[in-house]
């Protein structure tokens, strides 16, 4: 923090206590002068202005400021973030704190000699460092996801899903050794997987969609080689916008979508080694995928957390909607009374439904609306089997949201069972994973995602069907 002060008391030439766009100008040209800073550092140096300026007043506040770069402290780690700062201090004209001014020379050289020395010497740290780079990978992504993103931890578990710097620490993982990048052919293998297991229109025009930028574009029903070509762009090109992308798949479309190339694999579509992604490369694929699809970012990253974890994780507008299919007809109207009066709206209201218990009766009315209530368990469960399988897992709610947590990577957390039923988006997720387990289940529906899809589908055509009371079994 010292150092991040430092700097920008030396950028705030007029001594605002702001950076504004000339100052910013000078910010980024010195902080990319530096040729050896790895690919991370310059993409987020490059918009710094955008991304260090939160409030979009076109200025950058001391406090914003000290935000980035602690992000670029996290990501980098202490030795060479320190190096890197000490150059852009000496390339603004200060000096660090606690080192002695020396005194020039003119025998030793020009000033552009001391700056070779000094970048050659820079250059051997980096060398070291990078070596080193991949056993820090995970506590840095942490450091990073923990200063980006407020998990709010209560008894039920985090609030919200996983998110994509979490998503590269589990990807980045292999065999208990830590990776710091991914090629770009494991992205078309998982984006492949994961057109089977329910990243598809369906989900498109299913489930209401609440993150996504204004477009008048429709959903593009992506091919993998359309992403593999996308993949190959970014590697080269980090920022590459979303008209950019509809415009380079606009001459692919009609080809790439042919049904008999749904078999190919990833090595069909682009060569091993082509290039690699790392954190930035990653999050902007992703939110590719997500918005030339018209589907919230949260899917495509959960999909891709239940391909590395195996932990199914359901995003606040789909599991909504299918706990209000888990209704009766007066907890619906009292619901909607409730949400009328309260002046609740849209992600509120979600989150007011997920502390309503979901109970038994209320598990028995969604799968009998959802039409897997089957005595014969050939296209579902018996009746009873259904109710055994949510005892069960309401008995061991809390070992299963512990076994989740230790998946997941959270915080240290407690876990409570609520004796009217099952609460919040984790501990339904679980229910529908250990429903999707059960082999009836797993034949009709490739991924708990998938299955959750149809069981909305089939509830709306459904919904003025009323099971039996449940009782419990």
């Amino acid at each position: 923090r010292k150092l991040s002060g430092e700097l920008f008391k030396l950028l705030d030439n007029d001594k605002s206590g702001m950076l504004d766009q000339k100052e910013l100008r000078r910010a980024r040209t010195i902080m990319l002068c530096r040729g050896d800073a790895c690919d991370d550092v310059k993409d987020r140096t490059a918009n710094f202005g955008s991304l260090a300026d939160e409030d979009g007043d076109g200025k950058v506040s001391k406090a914003e400021w000290h935000v980035f770069v602690g992000s670029l402290y996290a990501l980098l780690g202490k030795k060479q973030f320190v190096s890197l700062a000490k150059y852009w201090i000496s390339n603004t004209g200060g000096q660090p704190k606690g080192q002695t001014m020396r005194r020039r020379n003119s025998d030793k050289g020009t000033d552009n000699e001391a700056s070779a020395a000094l970048a050659k010497r820079h250059e051997a740290a980096i060398v070291i460092q990078r070596n080193q780079r991949g056993s820090a990978t995970r506590k840095r992504l942490n450091r990073a996801a923990t200063a980006t993103k407020s998990l709010v931890i209560n008894s039920h578990g985090v609030e919200n899903v996983t998110g994509v710097p979490e998503l590269f620490d589990f990807m980045t993982l292999v065999d208990g050794r830590p990776l710091n990048r991914l090629d770009v052919q494991d992205f078309v293998d998982m984006f492949i997987r994961m057109k089977r297991e329910g990243l598809d229109m369906d989900l498109a025009t299913t489930v209401p969609m609440t993150s996504l930028a204004d477009c008048d574009a429709e959903p593009e029903d992506l091919s993998p080689g359309e992403v593999a070509h996308l993949s190959v762009l970014l590697v080269g090109n980090p920022g590459l916008s979303d008209e950019e992308a509809r415009a380079e798949i606009e001459p692919l479309r009609e080809d790439s979508r042919r049904p008999e190339l749904e078999s190919q694999a990833a090595c069909h579509y682009v060569q091993a080694d082509i290039g690699h992604f790392k954190l930035v490369r990653t999050q902007r694929w992703c939110e590719l995928v997500s918005s030339l699809m018209r589907i919230d970012l949260d899917y495509v990253v959960t999909l891709m957390v239940w391909q590395h974890t195996g932990q199914f994780e359901v995003p606040g507008r789909l599991i909504a909607e299918l706990l209000k299919f888990s209704m009766s007809d007066d907890v619906a109207q009292e619901w909607a009374t409730t949400i009328s009066q309260g002046g609740l709206l849209g992600a509120e209201a979600d989150r007011k439904l997920l502390l309503r218990p979901f109970g038994l009766n209320e598990y028995m009315r969604l799968v009998y609306r959802a039409d897997i209530v089957d005595k014969n368990g050939k296209t579902g469960l018996a009746y009873f089997a259904l109710q055994q399988l949510f005892a069960r897992v309401w008995a061991q709610i809390t070992k299963l949201m512990e076994e989740r947590a230790t998946a997941l990577r959270w915080p240290k957390c407690f876990f409570v069972k609520d004796e009217g039923g099952l609460v919040g988006r984790h501990e339904v997720a679980i229910l529908l994973h250990e429903l999707w387990k059960e082999p009836a289940i797993r034949a009709m529906f490739p991924s708990p995602l998938h299955m959750s899809v149809r069981f909305l589908q089939r509830a709306e055509r459904n919904k003025l069907l009323l099971p039996p009371l449940a009782q419990p079994p």
